[in-house]
């Protein structure tokens, strides 16, 4: 089976040795199984070496496919911003557009995430059972904003049940209460999603909504979005 990791990257010269020795581990558990993994890897709109970096450790060590994804737009950050959704709908579709034909699964994968390994293998595995999945993504700690102990939940934008999006204190989602280890179904999701290849060859990122216009892509062609609770990535 291949196995296509999709990110992008922008002033990501501090996040970039971290993501490919992520990636190397990852590469090892898939490698170990026989099946071959793949980067598509956007970059644009950077000024701190930024390409040269990426180019330089990818550089006989994947099977990488370096994209220029530039759209000249400024660097909202984590915001909820028209013209951010356009631009990340501009670079995420460009990824897509570039997934291999022989990809089998395809992963979207935030660079800047922090993830070990075996959560990548098994939010894989539940692809035997669903065909979209997506781990819990998490903060690595409280940055300032919440109240209680946490954990605090990071992606409350992306990720929806039933119209009501996550929160980012616990329990995120009232639903999340009583269901137990079973995966959850979710209208949209983000940061991390694992997916059958031949669904993204037929979704887009929307210009209003990013990813979770994706996802609705994903939910018209009739395929649902399954949270894994066991599974957990970390925004730093």
């Amino acid at each position: 089976m291949r196995i296509a990791i999709l990110s992008a990257f922008r002033n990501a010269i501090g996040t970039i040795a971290r993501y490919c020795e992520q990636m190397d581990r990852l590469q090892h558990d898939l490698t170990a199984l026989g099946h071959d993994l793949v980067l598509i890897l956007g970059y644009g709109d950077s000024v701190d070496g930024t390409p040269a970096m990426l180019y330089e450790e990818c550089s006989q060590r994947f099977c990488a496919h370096l994209i220029d994804v530039s759209h000249g737009g400024p660097d909202y950050g984590s915001i909820e911003h028209p013209d951010r959704f356009k631009q990340c709908a501009s670079v995420g579709n460009a990824l897509l557009v570039a997934i291999p034909a022989e990809a089998d699964i395809i992963a979207y994968v935030e660079s800047d995430l922090l993830w070990q390994a075996p959560t990548i293998m098994r939010l894989l595995a539940d692809l035997d059972h669903y065909p979209v999945v997506a781990p819990m993504v998490m903060h690595t700690s409280n940055p300032g904003l919440y109240r209680g102990a946490g954990p605090f939940f990071y992606d409350c934008f992306a990720f929806r049940r039933r119209g009501v999006r996550f929160a980012n204190e616990p329990p995120y989602h009232a639903d999340l209460i009583s269901a137990g280890d079973e995966l959850l179904e979710l209208e949209s999701a983000g940061s991390v999603l694992v997916m059958w290849a031949e669904l993204a060859r037929h979704a887009r990122f929307s210009d209003d909504e990013a990813i979770v216009g994706l996802c609705r892509q994903i939910r018209e062609l009739g395929a649902g979005i399954w949270l894994d609770r066991k599974a957990i990535v970390y925004h730093p």
